[in-house]
C-alpha cells in the first residue's frame, strides 16, 4: 500500500508498507491521529492535538486542504495522505492520485521559493 507522508518542514516521502495500520499513522504525526476527509475519499491525517502542542505549520497540507474545500482554518504538523473504501477501510492510493498529490507538491515548492 502506498501513501504519502508530508512533513511541516514541506519534505516528503511515499510510505509503501504492506498495510497502512494506525501504529503506521500514529507513527508518521507523532500522536492520536484525526482525519480530515478531502475528495474522491482521499483523507489527511494530522495529530488531534497539534495545535496545544503547537506543532509548526504545516503550510502545504494547509494549501491542499484550501485547495480541495475541505478545510477553512490551518493544518499543524506532519500529515499522512492515503484513501478509503467504500467500507471505511484504508487503502493506498492509486498511481494518479500520488501523481496528483506530488505535481501539487511541486507547484506549491516552486510558488513557495
Amino acid at each position: 500500500m502506498e501513501a504519502i507522508l508530508m512533513r511541516s518542514d514541506n519534505s516528503w516521502k511515499i510510505i509503501n508498507e504492506k498495510e497502512i495500520t494506525l501504529d503506521t499513522l500514529q507513527t508518521a504525526v507523532n500522536g492520536c491521529i484525526e482525519a480530515v476527509y478531502l475528495n474522491d475519499n482521499i483523507i489527511m491525517y494530522c495529530n488531534e492535538d497539534g495545535i496545544n502542542l503547537e506543532l509548526p505549520l504545516n503550510r502545504f497540507a494547509t494549501s491542499y486542504g484550501h485547495f480541495q474545500k475541505r478545510i477553512i482554518g490551518y493544518i499543524v504538523g506532519d500529515v499522512v495522505f492515503t484513501k478509503s473504501n467504500d467500507n471505511g477501510d484504508t487503502i493506498s492510493l492509486s498511481q494518479d492520485e500520488i501523481n496528483n498529490i506530488i505535481d501539487f507538491i511541486e507547484v506549491y515548492q516552486n510558488e513557495s521559493e
